[in-house]
This record gives C-alpha cells, structure tokens and sequence, in this order.
C-alpha cells in the first residue's frame, strides 16, 4: 500500500494563540526514515502523545489458568 499525501495536523489552540505543526513527510524508507521519525514524534509530542511510541512497555504476563482452562 504506497500513500501519496503527507499528514498536516490541524492548528492546535494554547493559550499563546495558534500553533500550526509542520507537516509530517511522507515515509519512503530508509532514505527519510529519520526525517520522518523526527516530524512525527515532535507532532506527538505537542499533543502530548510521545510516550505512546517513546516509552519502553514490558510485555503483559498471562495469567495463570486451571486446569480447566479458565483464569484463577
């Protein structure tokens, strides 16, 4: 699947006045995948979302289950 548009956000309102973010370009692989990556996390983070794709998150641990199958 190959997108031909770039993402704009919409202007953020603070309290500043109104905040217009750069346009996130579009990914063509390796050749702007820090570009990329850099656009895309600053957008994240001024709608305060960075930690969504930043964060380290430990993977869930499954629950431990009868023998029947159902979780005790």
């Amino acid at each position: 699947m190959s997108y031909t548009t770039s993402f704009v956000s919409k202007p953020l309102n603070t309290a500043e006045g109104s905040l217009e973010l750069p346009r996130v370009p579009l990914l063509k692989g390796k050749s702007n995948i820090e570009e990329w990556k850099k656009m895309l996390i600053q957008t994240l983070a001024v709608h305060g979302l960075e930690d969504y794709v930043q964060k380290e998150v430990p993977e869930p641990v499954d629950p431990p289950y009868g023998d029947n199958g159902s979780v005790i």
